[in-house]
């Protein structure tokens, strides 16, 4: 309520003041203001159950990852002098699975090796949670991935659809990655978290009317 109050309140080229939300705080610009529209619901619904579902999908993936992050057996060899002479050649295990010396080496040639190795970890943890639901990742759903990301970002066409070289050439200047790495490091881990709670996702009536109202 706070942000749409502010947001009406503003006139084209006015920005607003600094409006606490959920323990963060927002600025607003008004660009324009668009004319109001009739819209029917029909037209706009496999958007909004994509949308909301998509919204759902995200937190049932955070929640899931801490669920397994918790119920998992984690051990940071690399970071424990005395577990590196017992387990030379390896720097952590995830549910007694290695993470090796050399695979760890290998992305350090790339990037640094904590991040690396927190995200190695992260990705073992996922492969042996796809595994043992038989659930792959395809190229298909990386590409899904990086289309969505493209339009949340307002990346698109003059057809309303992702721009996917203008999205990778934003992503690789603006965070200095190289397209593998964004696909490894970002695209991947989310795609792999979808997969895994498709299933308990489900878009009510409820969800549709409520997602209507607010958007149009």
């Amino acid at each position: 309520p706070g942000i749409e109050q502010a947001a009406f309140a503003l006139q084209p080229g006015q920005i607003s003041n600094v409006i606490p939300v959920a323990g963060q705080f927002v600025i607003l610009k008004c660009e324009s203001h668009n004319p109001p529209r009739t819209v029917d619901r029909a037209t706009v619904e496999n958007a909004l159950v994509e949308k909301i579902a998509d919204e759902k999908l995200r937190e049932a993936s955070h929640s899931l990852f801490a669920q397994l992050q918790a119920s998992s057996t984690l051990v940071n060899v690399y970071n424990n002098p005395e577990l590196r002479q017992t387990m030379p050649g390896v720097v952590a295990t995830v549910n007694g699975d290695r993470v090796t010396m050399k695979e760890l080496g290998d992305e350090c040639l790339l990037r640094h090796g904590e991040d690396v190795l927190e995200a190695e970890i992260s990705r073992l943890l996922l492969e042996q949670e796809l595994k043992k639901n038989n659930v792959t990742v395809t190229d298909a759903d990386l590409n899904e991935e990086v289309c969505h990301a493209a339009e949340l970002s307002g990346v698109v066409d003059a057809n309303g659809k992702a721009d996917l070289a203008k999205w990778f050439k934003t992503v690789t200047e603006e965070q200095g990655l190289e397209k593998d790495q964004y696909l490894q490091d970002a695209v991947w881990p989310s795609a792999a978290l979808k997969k895994l709670t498709a299933s308990t996702v489900q878009v009510t009536e409820k969800d549709v009317r409520k997602g209507f109202e607010a958007n149009y």
